[in-house]
């Protein structure tokens, strides 16, 4: 019995010690890119993003699993070109919620994209620091409509980003 006991404790040990790789993963991905790919300049704030930049958002709720969304293609509010963005999104859960429970919310997620992304011109999302300010932006609204006491998420990571 105390070796059925130790087997289980290695196992909760080794799924823990992965999601925090993977965690890692995404952090260290995400300064890679911020820091060497992008060329860390930063530029003012597009006007449609710049109420989050001035507003911290501050998420104490630790990290659980993500659940990844499909890639979404959406046109852009140019009047004087045609633009679009294909966007990949995950969302990442509070530690100990129901990944199947949450799935069934992914499409209100979805939908804050749709609207938030809808309504941006190409310029306010090629400027330089904008996909992060609309990162933060999607997630506040995405946490509002998401979140109830049984389900939470603290907040969306990008896994794809192409504008054209």
């Amino acid at each position: 019995m105390a070796d059925n006991e130790t087997s289980e404790e290695e196992e909760a040990a080794a799924a823990a010690a992965k999601k925090k790789k993977m965690i890692g993963g995404v952090v260290a991905a995400g300064l890679i890119y911020r820091f060497v790919l992008s060329g860390g300049a930063e530029e003012p704030a597009p006007d449609a993003l710049a109420a989050v930049a001035e507003e911290e958002v501050i998420v104490n709720a630790e990290e659980g699993e993500i659940l990844a969304i499909p890639e979404m293609t959406l046109n852009l509010a140019d009047t004087d070109e045609l633009h679009f963005a294909r966007i990949g999104i995950a969302v990442v859960l509070e530690l100990e919620v129901d990944p199947v429970i949450a799935g069934t919310k992914l499409p209100i997620v979805q939908d804050v994209v749709v609207q938030i992304v809808g309504d941006m011109t190409f310029d306010e999302l090629r400027r330089p620091g904008a996909k992060e300010e609309l990162k933060e932006l999607i997630s506040q609204r995405a946490r509002e409509e998401f979140n109830t006491e049984t389900v939470s998420m603290t907040r969306i990571v990008f896994t794809s980003f192409v504008m054209q």
